[in-house]
């Protein structure tokens, strides 16, 4: 520590202002309605926490897009509104200001893939359901070039400012018009995150402040003025 005058302030941790994932497969998250088949056997294990699993082998996939969703109602236990949009609602393990996304196409039907994306966050205490009007734009992204091949992660980056406690992702538009829905393999938010990780990597330094010291010049008779000036280093 540095010598007498000094206060410690905190710890200035320098890889945490790098752009790192945020999400992890412990993250809590909801599918944007019950429009999906869900993580059951019978319907192929392809519900919404295949999205963050980690495991690009593996898809999410829901009905809320499809132009005729209706026809799979009765096959997957639903009753199908239309109209979509698409997604999830997740919450990561700290605040975060995100600044990308990374997408990679699932298996099969390319017509599925997201083509209109949007982002959104919220700070309030429990996160709001998808289609709530409590979410604040992050980011609006048109992919208007379609995935090259299967399995493929794409990133896409925008500018943000904020912090958000929760994110949506919401598709709005899949890549061509699908009969059943939209699907996606993974999906990673990037950004700087509030969570202070400890790893054999960290690079902590302490941040230290100058505490002021003055010395008495001059006072009345009493006490009652007192003149001080700062001492000099």
């Amino acid at each position: 520590a540095p010598d007498e005058g000094w206060e410690f302030i905190g710890w200035n941790d320098e890889a945490d202002n790098e752009r790192k994932k945020i999400l992890n497969p412990d993250n809590k998250i909801s599918a944007s309605s019950l429009h999906s088949h869900g993580a059951e056997e019978k319907f192929g294990y392809e519900g919404v926490e295949n999205a963050i699993d980690g495991k690009i082998d593996t898809k999410y996939l829901n009905f809320d897009v499809g132009t005729a969703g209706g026809n799979y109602a009765n096959d997957y236990g639903f009753v199908w509104q239309g109209g979509g949009p698409a997604g999830f609602v997740v919450t990561p393990s700290a605040s975060s200001k995100i600044s990308g996304v990374s997408i990679t196409s699932a298996n099969d039907a390319p017509e599925r893939d997201p083509k209109i994306v949007q982002i959104r966050g919220s700070n309030l205490s429990s996160a709001p359901p998808f289609n709530s009007n409590e979410w604040q734009l992050i980011e609006d992204i048109n992919i208007n070039e379609p995935w090259n091949d299967r399995f493929q992660s794409r990133t896409f980056d925008f500018k943000n400012d904020d912090y958000y406690n929760h994110n949506k992702l919401s598709v709005i538009e899949t890549q061509a018009q699908s009969e059943c829905c939209m699907q996606l393999a993974e999906v990673q938010l990037l950004g700087i995150s509030n969570e202070l990780t400890i790893s054999n990597n960290l690079d902590l330094k302490a941040e230290f402040r100058k505490i002021p010291l003055y010395k008495i010049i001059d006072q009345t008779i009493g006490g009652g003025v007192i003149k001080i000036e700062p001492l000099k280093d």
